[in-house]
């Protein structure tokens, strides 16, 4: 696989050059001139990168015989529904956090409920006042 096939291949699966390259924590200016230039992709780049995007071997390799027929099946599925690619996980801890944070939120305000229902029964009901 060359680097323009790969650069293809990440762009056709909805990856942007600047998101790979933040996951390998290089400048995306480094990793765009490492693709431009190179003429056969190193497995430990492309293991790199299944790890980062949590996929396998498969992912890159989709068309080759090489593959046991299971993951070629497997690859034309990914390949004809793109919306099931894997979330970075920068971006799945990003989401954690934020969930987190709307339970936090939720928890908050069902605390306020009750001590809002607590106090009103200790209260009893607002008397009238006569006039």
């Amino acid at each position: 696989m060359s680097g323009e096939e790969l650069k293809n291949h990440l762009l056709k699966h909805g990856y942007t050059l600047s998101e790979v390259a933040k996951l390998l924590g290089t400048p995306q200016q480094n990793f765009s001139q490492t693709l431009n230039k190179t003429f056969d992709i190193k497995s430990g780049l492309l293991e790199s990168l299944c790890l980062k995007l949590h996929v396998d071997m498969g992912f890159f390799y989709g068309g080759t015989p090489f593959l046991p027929n299971y993951e070629k099946e497997k690859a034309k599925a990914e390949e004809a529904n793109t919306d099931s690619r894997p979330v970075p996980k920068y971006m799945y801890d990003e989401l954690k956090e934020e969930a987190y944070s709307y339970r936090d939120q939720i928890n908050e305000l069902q605390n306020q409920i009750r001590q809002m229902q607590k106090d009103k029964t200790s209260h009893g009901s607002p008397k009238k006042e006569v006039s």
